[in-house]
């Protein structure tokens, strides 16, 4: 028994809603579209088998407002922050470098919206950011980094990162994640580590290029971007879990599938 409800004041919104279901046994999802017809829905299904998970629009079809929360972290809303801080490395890193990370965090800056700068690694004063960048590996929150990036299957060790099946090494890479700062509502950070200042200039022109993506990592001085993707959506209130675990949504398939004709 699937019961769904719409709140606003305008009269009933008639649409079609996508619901997936994990059940027992079965790693895929079997995806059932329910007519919303009324203020107040029940729909009724009947499974063979255990449900798990119950996910509603699973691949965002309904045309809606969304839940901020929903959305994944990503480049675009640490460029578009009203209130941008800064947290440098204090030890262990060159002068020549975190010359360049301050050179980074200068080509950020809002003349409308001063930044709070903190350049101390001490996470105390991040109150009012709206978006964090950190610079380097050496700063409090790396626990808290290294935790989010676990649950996303990024691995991270002394001599470089591990994200999906490719490895990639600290010492001639650039990474940048954006990430949630979970001791404050619709807050994120960026995580920035650069090899050298020589990459700095090259990150400051191609970066807000890509504003869509949740991680980024650039091989080289130029630098050339060898990998970046998209952290998935959270289904904050559209989802319920009978049992825990693990529950993959596959892409969809084209409604098209496109043959290509090869020409020697």
């Amino acid at each position: 028994k699937l019961e769904t409800r719409q709140t606003q004041s305008d009269p009933t919104f008639t649409f079609k809603l996508p619901v997936a279901v994990w059940l027992t046994g079965k790693q895929k999802p079997i995806i059932k579209n329910i007519n919303i017809t009324n203020k107040k829905n029940i729909s009724l299904f009947s499974f063979n088998k255990k449900p798990l998970k119950v996910l509603l629009d699973p691949y965002h079809e309904v045309f809606r407002r969304l839940n901020p929360k929903e959305v994944p972290p990503n480049l675009g809303k640490a460029y578009g922050s009203e209130i941008k801080t800064a947290l440098f490395p204090e030890s262990n890193y060159s002068n020549e470098l975190i010359s360049g990370y301050k050179l980074f965090y200068k080509s950020i800056e809002s003349t409308f919206n001063p930044p709070h700068i903190n350049f101390k690694d001490n996470s105390r004063d991040m109150k009012a950011t709206s978006n964090l960048w950190v610079f380097g590996k050496n700063n409090n929150l790396f626990n808290e980094i290294k935790s989010q990036l676990s649950q996303y299957d990024v691995k991270i060790n002394d001599q470089g990162i591990t994200l999906g099946e490719s490895y990639f090494k600290w010492g001639n890479h650039s990474f940048v994640f954006a990430l949630s700062h979970h001791n404050f509502d619709n807050k994120q950070m960026v995580w920035l580590i650069s090899p050298s200042k020589k990459s700095i200039p090259g990150l400051i022109r191609k970066l807000p290029h890509y504003g869509k993506y949740g991680y980024l990592i650039f091989k080289g001085n130029e630098p050339e971007n060898v990998a970046k993707g998209t952290w998935p959506s959270s289904p904050v209130g559209l989802d319920h879990t009978f049992t825990k675990g693990t529950y993959p949504l596959f892409p969809k398939a084209p409604l098209v599938k496109k043959k290509i004709k090869l020409e020697k």
